[in-house]
């Protein structure tokens, strides 16, 4: 809800800062509109399974039995088969990042340690993540939110340093 909203607050200074702009993106077509239902499940499933390369079918398999299979049908097709598996604006390397900074912020141990080792198998660096985690520490503590990954539930951070 909090994104939509974002998207709404965005949108509406667009139109009144940059209204050229509106036309634009009235415009804009979705990316993943020309994907049938099938290549978007393979798409997304061939991107999960780099980020969690070994652990896939384990990783999949407890998203199925928490949800009769919706979960992780839905994760597959639609969440990375039609969005995070889209590649013309962002690679694989700096979608994965993402994901391990929007979980690492919001304070998710377990998301996070799965797209902070995934962010690894697409190809990020030590350094890219060493620079990534000191990144949402500084911006989290400029915005006054507090370290909610300071925890061992985030041990899995201190890997980094043999990168």
């Amino acid at each position: 809800m909090q994104a939509i909203n974002g998207l709404i607050s965005l949108k509406s200074s667009i139109d009144s800062t940059t209204p050229h702009l509106t036309a634009v993106l009235a415009a804009d077509t979705s990316l993943r509109a020309p994907l049938s239902g099938e290549e978007k499940y393979e798409r997304g499933k061939a991107f999960f399974a780099l980020i969690y390369n070994q652990h896939t079918d384990r990783v999949l398999s407890s998203m199925a039995t928490t949800s009769g299979g919706d979960l992780s049908h839905f994760a597959i097709s639609s969440v990375y088969g039609e969005l995070l598996s889209e590649m013309s604006i962002l690679s694989a390397v700096e979608t994965g990042l993402l994901e391990f900074v929007c979980c690492l912020a919001d304070g998710l141990a377990p998301q996070a340690k799965g797209h902070f080792f995934g962010s690894r198998n697409l190809g990020a660096s030590g350094n890219t993540m060493r620079a990534t985690i000191v990144l949402v520490d500084d911006i989290s503590r400029q915005l006054g939110v507090g370290y909610s990954w300071k925890n061992e539930n985030f041990a899995f951070l201190e890997k980094v340093a043999a990168w």
